[in-house]
């Protein structure tokens, strides 16, 4: 995923930009995009770990 967003510009794909991210923090607060990351990737990085397990 890094190298597709450091690549992604060269290819002639869009810039990276966090302004959305800053914005959401401005209007909401900073729990709200904590919140909404550890939603998304908490599981997303659990998942591959325990599947060996079981």
């Amino acid at each position: 995923m890094l190298g597709a967003a450091l690549l992604g510009p060269l290819l002639g794909g869009p810039e990276i930009s966090l302004a959305g991210g800053q914005s959401l923090i401005a209007t909401m607060g900073a729990p709200v995009p904590f919140l909404i990351g550890m939603l998304v990737a908490g599981p997303l990085s659990e998942e591959p770990g325990w599947r060996g397990t079981a």
